[in-house]
């Protein structure tokens, strides 16, 4: 709680979580598992067709190479280093939780990935729902 009074005394209101860290993952990956089973379009196709750009112009897309730090299997890491499996996949329930509550989402738009995305594998409930 003490960095909490830090960023109170700042001017930063910054919510508190009952339970800590783990209460926030258990919350992630409930919320994740809940999010996956809306329908999902998956965007297949060549290296370099444009899937990425594709998936990033839709407003109900969600960049899993971008969230994982990965460019594809033919192009490699990124400049920055990739997530631990943990910050992926806390990630991962942040941007789908923001672009749920942005507009009433009736489906997901991502690219056909495998299980593996760099050193980061999805979340065994959205891989299955990929497949």
């Amino acid at each position: 709680h003490i960095v909490q009074s830090w960023l109170h005394a700042a001017g930063i209101d910054y919510p508190l979580v009952d339970g800590g860290y783990k209460a926030l993952r258990q919350t992630a990956i409930q919320a994740t598992i809940e999010l996956a089973q809306k329908p999902i379009v998956l965007i297949g196709g060549c290296t370099g067709s444009g899937k990425t750009l594709l998936v990033q112009q839709q407003p109900n897309g969600v960049d899993l190479e971008g969230l994982a730090r990965h460019r594809g299997s033919a192009f490699g890491r990124t400049l920055q280093p990739q997530l631990s499996q943990a910050s992926f996949e806390n990630l991962l329930a942040a941007e789908m939780l923001k672009t749920d509550a942005r507009q009433d989402l009736h489906l997901w738009v991502l690219e056909d990935e495998s299980r593996m995305i760099g050193s980061n594998h999805l979340p065994e409930c959205l891989r299955e729902r990929m497949t």
